[in-house]
């Protein structure tokens, strides 16, 4: 027995998520590029966007202890805790609700906490939008940094659009509006719902922190520090595009899964 799964949770429900993680690593043969920008104590937001496959973070979630030496608990929708037998297993698999003031009170604490600001709604854009994200009006993560007085190290994974091919339609984007709940109508692997084998490349850009104190937070700071972050991620997401899967020369370049 390996020493992963020795030292898996013990609840059932958590240990299949930690194999589905390890299989997923080893299935789009994923790489992390800048895990050295990650600060290795105190509190730190990872923000991340948003595919439909939705696994790109969670996937450097997992494997965070190894390859970012410490933990990352992602932040999920309250209304998954509240499911039956699924909020252990999420606890269990190191996510956590998302209120705001018990995630700033964490990072004041020394966490390092995963969001994608863009939600389920970015994880629904169609085929026309792959590469692209829209967090105009998704400053509560920038807002919960400022609070706790701690960086954001944004993080992009491109290429994970390219897991499914998603229609634009007005059924998907008329449930979303009415009900919040994704109704995405999209195709993959020989055109089936199996996810294609695309090769995940995770990019880490540099800690952001915050230029006032916490006591001096305005929304008008928090727009600044909310523009930097975003021009960030863009310069991220452009480097990323630009070099695809051809890593060659690039370093600090770290597999997930062992699957080399």
């Amino acid at each position: 027995m390996n020493a992963k799964l020795k030292s898996m949770p013990r609840s059932r429900g958590a240990q299949r998520w930690a194999r589905w993680m390890e299989w997923l690593a080893r299935y789009h043969r994923c790489e992390v590029v800048g895990a050295h920008n990650v600060p290795p104590t105190g509190g730190v937001v990872l923000a991340g966007t948003h595919s439909l496959a939705s696994y790109e973070l969670f996937i450097v979630s997992h494997f965070s202890d190894d390859v970012l030496g410490r933990t990352t608990n992602i932040i999920g929708d309250d209304l998954l805790f509240r499911m039956p037998g699924l909020g252990t297993v999420l606890r269990d698999s190191h996510f956590v609700p998302g209120r705001r003031d018990s995630a700033v009170q964490r990072l004041k604490d020394g966490d390092m906490l995963g969001i994608a600001p863009g939600g389920m709604k970015e994880s629904l854009r169609g085929h026309g939008r792959r590469y692209t994200y829209d967090w105009s009006r998704r400053k509560g993560f920038a807002a919960v940094a400022m609070k706790a007085g701690v960086p954001v190290v944004p993080v992009c994974c491109p290429n994970a659009d390219d897991i499914f091919h998603v229609y634009d339609n007005p059924l998907t984007r008329g449930v979303y509006r009415a009900l919040k709940v994704p109704a995405p109508v999209f195709r993959g692997r020989w055109g089936t719902p199996l996810p294609r084998p695309v090769k995940l490349v995770h990019w880490l850009g540099e800690p952001i922190h915050p230029h006032v104190p916490p006591e001096e937070v305005t929304p008008a700071a928090v727009d600044a520090f909310h523009a930097r972050i975003t021009e960030a991620l863009d310069a991220l997401v452009a480097k990323a595009i630009a070099t695809g899967d051809r890593l060659e020369g690039v370093p600090d370049v770290l597999p997930l899964g062992g699957w080399r």
